[in-house]
């Protein structure tokens, strides 16, 4: 599951600079823009399953206008990062005009897609005002596995040659997935196609509930052992995720018991926020819990009705995931949670798996390096 901000901000660290900069004055400066949920593929664990084929005309999406009017407004408020997403966001026939006025603002934009409806006005954009990058889901390395998951015959050739002709075009491109149970066996060779491209490839072994609360997606999840081992295969992973545990860990492991209480202990209502299809903004794409209209409060309102709900999200509860020396590690999301049925006093099991199993590999790579050391 993508948290709305999962974006390689590159290797200067410049971007994470400011984000932490935002995240003390309370800027909104990372958003996602969920353009639609509708979606031209079928895929079995999608949590907007439930939505995928709903018509336009039903679907009470928000109108160019409304759109390009709140990237003025979230512009205008300190956001710089901006993901555009979905459901599919190329489904929207007003796409390049959305796309084109975030560019114009000097929005650093991310398109999540499955470049399945990659068209010749959607290239001649992305050429004109360059995105930070356009990430493209994949399901499978063989085309029986891609479209058993996707559920559309000709989805795997269709998404191949919509990433080929954005790498025709210069477009920086990204390859993810999910691990599933359909999927697991082929993993690897997906990383490899990421590599014969010379493109970034991460994986996420968290398949998430369905935002209606529907469990169905949890039965696609992989064993979390046999998944962070795929997860973390690559030393440059892990080494990463190290890095990150010891920068962290210490601000963590610090934290006052006021501190522990918070619901929300990412980015979300901090330097962050997400506005669905209907313009409903929200913490975080899981955060289904907290949302506030647009419509009704306008940008700015809608924002500082964000923060007020995170700063006064706490729990009361023991145990759990207060004092867990894996916090950094499994995932943790209240958003989630919440769909899971599950609290911080008691999270999810499959959650609380993936982060002992993610500091397993972790201290075993501090072991070697200790042997070595030692010899």
């Amino acid at each position: 599951m993508d948290c709305d901000l999962q974006m390689d901000l590159g290797e200067t660290g410049i971007l994470e600079k400011v984000v932490r900069r935002a995240a003390r004055e309370r800027l909104p400066v990372g958003g996602a823009f969920d353009l639609t949920y509708r979606c031209n593929y079928r895929c079995l664990h999608c949590y907007a399953g439930h939505l995928t084929a709903q018509p336009r005309s039903g679907a009470a999406e928000l109108a160019t206008e409304q759109v390009v009017g709140l990237l003025h407004a979230a512009a205008d408020a300190g956001c710089l990062l901006l993901l555009l997403s979905g459901g599919e966001p190329l489904l929207r026939e007003d796409f390049v005009d959305i796309y084109v006025a975030a560019r114009r603002l000097g929005l650093v934009v991310t398109v999540f897609t499955n470049a399945g409806l990659v068209a010749d006005d959607h290239l001649d954009v992305f050429e004109e005002y360059p995105p930070h990058l356009v990430e493209v889901s994949i399901y499978g390395a063989s085309e029986a596995t891609y479209e058993r998951i996707t559920g559309v015959a000709g989805s795997f050739r269709r998404t191949h040659l919509g990433i080929e002709r954005l790498l025709e075009r210069g477009v920086r491109v990204g390859l993810k997935t999910m691990i599933l149970r359909d999927n697991v066996d082929e993993v690897a060779a997906m990383g490899e196609f990421a590599d014969s491209l010379d493109v970034r490839f991460r994986v996420d072994p968290l398949v998430a509930p369905r935002l209606n609360g529907d469990l169905g997606p949890l039965a696609h999840r992989v064993d979390a052992e046999v998944a962070v081992g795929i997860e973390l295969a690559s030393d440059r992973r892990r080494g990463k995720l190290a890095e990150f545990l010891e920068e962290y860990g210490p601000v963590v492991d610090g934290e006052s018991e006021g501190s522990k209480s918070r619901l929300f202990r990412c980015g979300a209502g901090l330097s962050s926020f997400h506005v669905d299809p209907q313009g409903v903004m929200r913490p975080c794409l899981m955060g289904t819990a907290y949302g506030f209209s647009t419509a009704v409060s306008g940008f700015d309102g809608a924002w500082a009705a964000v923060k007020a709900a995170v700063d006064a999200a706490v729990w009361e509860g023991t145990g759990g995931c207060r004092d867990c020396g894996d916090v950094l590690l499994c995932g943790y999301c209240p958003g989630l949670f919440a769909l899971e049925q599950a609290t911080p006093s008691e999270p999810p099991r499959y959650v609380c798996s993936l982060g002992r199993n993610r500091r397993r590999m972790i201290e075993q790579d501090r072991v070697e390096v200790a042997s070595v050391a030692a010899c």
